[in-house]
């Protein structure tokens, strides 16, 4: 007979009537608000097999002599309630018991060696109570479980246990799949012979004590999918043989004291999703078959370490990568262009480094970048104004570099407590509560190849020829239609659409646009066009920088005008052409000079 009465908002205690069902083989109160503690009757129920009162608030003790008529008893789980006490040495008794799951509870004590005789266990889930072990004669229940050779699952996280693991952990079952040791204060080393578990699929043993360098044998466990080691005191190099896990998805060991170069083994690793190596004393360059584990996408961490040299360009394989940390290094060089490519990325963190030069375009691809911290390094050139575009952006940190120039107002730049630019000594422009100097565009001559004209002259041959079409083609309903022919000249000099979703606080293109034109034009120019500018601008000296953004200014002026309101106050298309090639004159002559 089954009874099941879980997740029904019970209250109250268990009655002790239920012991009289005398045929009960499976009971099921979980998920309710039951309390008190388990009727004794319950325990004397030999048809039971199967009990499961998670998720109350029951109290009490498991009796001494609770398993001793529970000959077929196979399941047990009373996790997240506020049981105490001793596990009673009875529990062998319940020799064909296969799932065992007590935490978390206030359980005590040491876990009794009679748990050996649970021949058929496989899962034994310990975790979250007060259960441990000191010295070699309380982990005695461990060699005991040398006897269970179906068991799967071993928990014994966030518990009490100390000392050394005792070697007798490699005479577990070859099908164990599973090995959590972690937040406990286990100290020594790794046995060398855990590399006997064959079937280990899981094996954490993150923030205990544990010293020494991580064992060769680890190399052994072919099925290995999840190793984590972190916050330990392991010392050494990692094992060559760690490139022989090529099941591995996780690897996490960081915060110890490991120290040498990254092995490039770990290129073997071809199904990682999430490799953290951070604080750490690793040192030398980063190997390149890293970056070509394609599946990373969870995190690549190798913050606060030694490493050195620059940052690959290969880190652009990582398409699918959403968790950068390579911060407080030595790396040098500029952030590679090929970062860009990396368009899932919501968190880099490159701080505290010796990189240089300006923060490449492409990383205006980076839609969906909630954290980014690029301060104390060497970095140079204007801040991008395509920051601004960025919606998801919570945190952005520049300060103690070399930027330059003026200081975005758009998107993130509109709040002063959403970013810092601290250290950054001639920048100028931005919202007021920054209190930077005006901005002057006053720059020493220098003799240069001009790119951006020819890249303004295309653009207003197009507008010509698009406003001769204009008054040939549509005749007396060119008045009328001056407006969409304005509204193209806006687009074509802004790269955005009035549909745009990138346009801020459900601004049109015109008031975006007019905006900008009060403040800061070049946040409303097409990002390829004033990255252009800025380009030239900081890496040649050009002269002519003002002469091109007041070309911008007038295009888009010219664009304001055709697009107002009422028809009759917009250009006619006769003045459009002039105007155009007003422009047009006026840059070649900048250009000649």
């Amino acid at each position: 007979m089954h009874l099941d009465l879980m997740d029904n908002m019970l209250s109250g205690a268990i009655p002790s009537s239920l012991g009289k069902l005398s045929s009960l083989s499976w009971l099921s109160l979980a998920y309710n608000s039951l309390s008190g503690e388990i009727p004794a009757s319950i325990w004397n129920i030999s048809s039971l097999w199967g009990i499961y009162i998670q998720w109350n608030n029951l109290t009490g003790i498991i009796p001494e002599n609770a398993f001793s008529k529970l000959a077929n008893f196979r399941s047990l789980t009373m996790d997240n309630n506020r049981f105490h006490g001793p596990l009673p040495a009875s529990l062998g008794n319940a020799s064909q018991l296969q799932m065992l799951q007590l935490g978390p509870n206030s359980f005590s004590g040491v876990v009794p060696p009679q748990i050996g005789r649970l021949a058929n266990i496989k899962w034994l889930l310990l975790s979250s109570t007060l259960l441990g072990a000191e010295g070699p004669g309380d982990w005695a229940f461990m060699t005991a479980l040398a006897n269970c050779s179906q068991l799967l699952d071993l928990d014994l996280s966030a518990g009490k246990f100390a000392g050394f693991l005792p070697r007798s952990l490699s005479n577990l079952s070859i099908s164990l799949q599973t090995l959590n040791l972690p937040d406990n204060a286990i100290s020594g080393t790794l046995p060398q012979e855990i590399g006997n578990l064959a079937g280990l699929e899981s094996l954490l043993v993150d923030s205990n004590s544990l010293t020494g360098s991580l064992p060769s044998s680890l190399g052994r466990l072919r099925n290995l999918h999840v190793l984590s080691a972190s916050d330990n005191n392991f010392t050494g190099s990692i094992p060559l043989s760690i490139g022989n896990l090529t099941e591995l998805s996780t690897s996490n060991i960081k915060a110890n004291a490991f120290s040498g170069i990254i092995p490039s083994s770990l290129g073997n690793l071809t199904k990682l999703y999430e490799l953290r190596l951070g604080r750490n004393y690793f040192t030398g360059q980063v190997p390149g078959g890293l970056f070509n584990i394609r599946t990373l996408s969870i995190a690549l961490d190798l913050s606060h370490n030694n490493l050195e040299g620059p940052i690959p360009e290969e880190i652009g394989n990582l398409i699918n990568l959403i968790e950068l940390h390579a911060e407080s290094n030595n790396f040098s060089g500029q952030i590679p262009k090929r970062l860009g490519e990396c368009q899932l990325l919501q968190i880099l963190y490159l701080q505290n480094n010796d990189l240089s030069g300006t923060i490449p375009s492409l990383l205006a691809e980076h839609k969906g970048l909630q954290y980014l911290d690029l301060s104390s390094n060497n970095l140079s050139g204007q801040i991008p104004g395509f920051f601004g575009n960025f919606s998801m952006l919570y945190y952005l940190n520049l300060p103690f570099n070399s930027f330059i120039g003026e200081v975005p107002i758009f998107g993130a730049f509109a709040n002063a407590s959403a970013f810092s630019i601290r250290g950054n000594g001639k920048l100028c422009g931005g919202i007021p509560d920054l209190h930077l100097p005006r901005c002057s565009f006053h720059f020493p001559k220098r003799k240069q190849k001009h790119l951006v004209i020819p890249l303004v002259l295309s653009i207003i041959a197009t507008l010509v020829v698009l406003a001769f079409l204009f008054k040939l083609c549509l005749g007396h309903k060119t008045r009328k239609t001056k407006g969409s022919y304005g509204v193209l000249v806006l687009e074509t000099v802004t790269g955005k659409r009035p549909t745009d979703n990138t346009l801020r606080q459900g601004l049109s293109l015109r008031e975006y646009i007019d905006l900008a034109l009060q403040n800061r034009v070049m946040d409303a120019v097409d990002t390829r066009l004033s990255l252009d500018l800025e380009n030239e601008l900081h890496a040649k000296g050009d002269s002519s920088y003002k002469a091109k953004i007041d070309c911008i200014v007038s295009l888009l002026e010219l664009g304001m005008s055709c697009t107002q309101e009422l028809p009759s106050s917009r250009m006619p298309t006769g003045g459009i052409i002039k105007e155009l090639l007003a422009i047009k004159d006026s840059l070649i002559g900048e250009h000649r000079t």
